[in-house]
């Protein structure tokens, strides 16, 4: 936190100076206007600046001899980056075109416009100012909490597959709002058409970890339920267990929303008792072939990232 010293200004005014870094982010001049807005105790100031469209980004990125992987690595992180256009090149293009291309299309409102022997060219459709950031945190919460319901049946039904895909949706819309809250960064317009601050942005970019977390736990869980050879009793002991852990989930995303305190500081203390008997039922089946501890294990994350959700609010 910077601070800076009030200075009088004649009878009626007090004059405070500006960071110059800011100054130069937000390409201000002597004479520029500055837009300020009351809000409690705290006095906000933003450029007053005309609608113009922010200068497109472009990235080239080299594949050569580079695995999938690595690829990965540098298109998503691009993305990710607010890149209007992404430039794939390379020597051995053409062979792994397809893998770049699969890349490309699983990231959200991104098109291949253009592909050669040696260059792939996608860019965005996306306008981040109209991207409502509530929107994509509750479609990721829609979807995952639908995998969950439909993990709890996997005992006798194969559903791997079809939560897996749902499992990437999360994912792409969790890079989105990494995109969204970087443009926010970078942005001051963009984070002012969100009407976000600083605080919040990094609340929400930490939930959407957490719900990718529980998503991605549940997408293993479901595996390992395909794989496990359990008695009745043992699917019953782990159901009943998977049915608290899915509702310490969705009572802390709702009380998330609603920006209620007092009842997440109340789930906080589910969190030790839920742990507590995934605990003691791996201590009661400790070296029982076939007994799901995997399956317990991943529930145990699930636990964790749940109860982080309200931490997000009360902490």
């Amino acid at each position: 936190m910077d601070f800076r010293k009030l200075i009088s200004f004649g009878k009626t005014s007090f004059v405070v100076s500006l960071p110059k870094s800011w100054v130069t982010k937000n390409k201000l001049k002597k004479g520029d206007l500055i837009a300020l807005e009351e809000k409690e105790n705290e006095l906000l100031l933003s450029p007053k600046t005309e609608k113009t469209k922010s200068e497109p980004k472009e990235i080239i990125i080299d594949i050569s001899k580079l695995n999938t992987d690595d690829i990965k690595r540098r298109i998503i992180p691009a993305y990710i980056n607010n890149n209007n256009t992404i430039i794939v090149k390379g020597d051995d293009l053409e062979e792994k075109a397809k893998e770049v291309r699969d890349i490309l299309q699983n990231l959200m409102a991104l098109e291949i416009m253009e592909q050669t022997a040696n260059k792939i060219v996608a860019r965005d459709l996306l306008n981040m100012e109209k991207i409502s950031v509530p929107g994509l945190i509750k479609k990721m919460d829609i979807i995952t909490r639908d995998m969950i319901a439909d993990s709890k049946t996997s005992f006798e039904e194969d559903h791997y597959e079809n939560i897996h895909h749902r499992d990437e949706d999360v994912n792409r819309l969790q890079f989105l709002v990494f995109r969204a809250v970087k443009c926010a960064f970078d942005d001051p317009k963009v984070m002012k058409a969100y009407s976000m601050n600083s605080e919040q942005l990094l609340g929400i970019w930490r939930l959407s970890e957490l719900i990718e977390k529980v998503a991605d736990e549940t997408k293993r869980i479901t595996k390992y339920i395909q794989e496990c050879k359990l008695k009745p009793s043992e699917k019953k002991q782990i159901l009943e267990l998977y049915g608290k852990i899915e509702k310490l989930y969705v009572d802390s995303m709702k009380n998330y929303y609603k920006g209620n305190r007092e009842n997440l500081l109340n789930l906080a203390s589910e969190k030790k008792k839920l742990i507590k008997e995934c605990n003691e039922l791996i201590k009661k089946n400790y070296g029982k072939q076939g007994f799901g501890n995997n399956i317990i294990e991943k529930l145990i994350n699930m636990i964790r990232a749940s109860h982080n959700v309200g931490r997000i609010i009360y902490s």
